[in-house]
Parts: structure tokens; sequence; C-alpha cells
């Protein structure tokens, strides 16, 4: 009722918009997900076909990934 009025606080109304855009988002990955066929047993054949492989990182990686967000992390908390 108190949206047909209008009288929804616009920063709520925001975060409103910006929630049905993430679910959105989930939604668009998790079928991206479903309809991949990358460990299928029977492949389609007009599938574009990529090595899993390029996409394994090593643990320096992971570990320099990390330290980047937590630096990132401490900078928007003492900056904000």
């Amino acid at each position: 009722i108190a949206a047909i009025i209008g009288v929804i606080n616009p920063v709520l109304r925001g975060w409103g918009f910006e929630a049905l855009f993430f679910l959105a988002a989930i939604l668009a990955v998790l079928g991206f997900y479903l309809r991949s066929n990358a460990k299928d047993k029977v492949q389609d054949a007009k599938a574009v076909g990529i090595d899993l492989e390029l996409f394994k990182t090593d643990s320096t990686f992971n570990w320099g990934a990390l330290g980047v967000i937590v630096i990132l992390a401490i900078l928007y908390i003492f900056l904000w």
C-alpha cells in the first residue's frame, strides 16, 4: 500500500531496484551454469570447446588475490 501511495524512502526504493538487478544477475549466472555442458558425458555439437585448465590458478596467485582484497577492504573501512 505504501508503494502505491509513494511514501517509501527513496534510498529504500534504490535498494529495491539494486536487489532486483542482483537477483537477475544471479539467475543469469545460474542459467548459464545449468545450460553449460562442460562436464556432461554427451557434449553438444554446437558448443564451443573450452579447456577448463585455462581457468586453474596456483596457490601463489590465490594468496596474492586474497591479499589485494584484504588491503582494499582495510582502505575502504578507514577511508569511508
